[in-house]
């Protein structure tokens, strides 16, 4: 009887330690889920005074605020990278400014919203002038847009290999 007893008292501390090995499984399982991703990201708003890339390795890129490429300043995102706007937020090129975007049909870049977002995104404003340089946007998927996804007011864009999620607003 004592041995069983004893078997007994084993068997609860064996449970026991089962459930604290569970619970932190899933306390490590929780930060790797949201932490480590917020880790890996990289936030984004105001004007770029400077020459700018999205690089694939800091994707998703989270704009937060309204993103204005300014005169002169190249924005360049990484073939295969990914970039999350928030609600309501733009992407607007100046006169003079300039977005090269050019994913490849292995590495589509992706604009979205983030993960979990329900309310739709502005996207791509281009204002350019006679002596704007050309933007690209090749191999691109947009979804997520609440009005249409790029609009052009006399800039010179090539638009090649886009894919629409949001189809009724392309």
């Amino acid at each position: 009887m004592r041995r069983s007893h004893g078997r007994h008292r084993f068997l609860s501390r064996t449970r026991g330690a089962g459930l604290v090995g569970l619970f932190a499984s899933i306390l490590v399982l929780l930060f790797v889920t949201l932490v480590v991703p917020s880790a890996f990201s990289a936030e984004a708003s105001g004007v770029l005074s400077a020459d700018t890339t999205w690089s694939v390795a800091a994707s998703p890129h989270v704009v937060t605020g309204p993103i204005v490429v300014g005169k002169g300043v190249t924005l360049t995102v990484e073939a295969g990278a990914t970039v999350h706007l928030t609600a309501g937020v733009d992407l607007v090129v100046t006169n003079g400014g300039r977005l090269l975007a050019e994913g490849t049909t292995d590495k589509r870049i992706r604009f979205s919203r983030p993960p979990g977002v329900t309310q739709t995104l502005g996207w791509h404003r281009h204002h350019g002038g006679p002596d704007s340089p050309e933007s690209r946007i090749i191999n691109t998927h947009i979804e997520g847009n609440d009005f249409t996804a790029i609009f052009s007011q006399h800039g010179t864009l090539w638009l090649e290999s886009l894919t629409f999620g949001t189809r009724d607003r392309q």
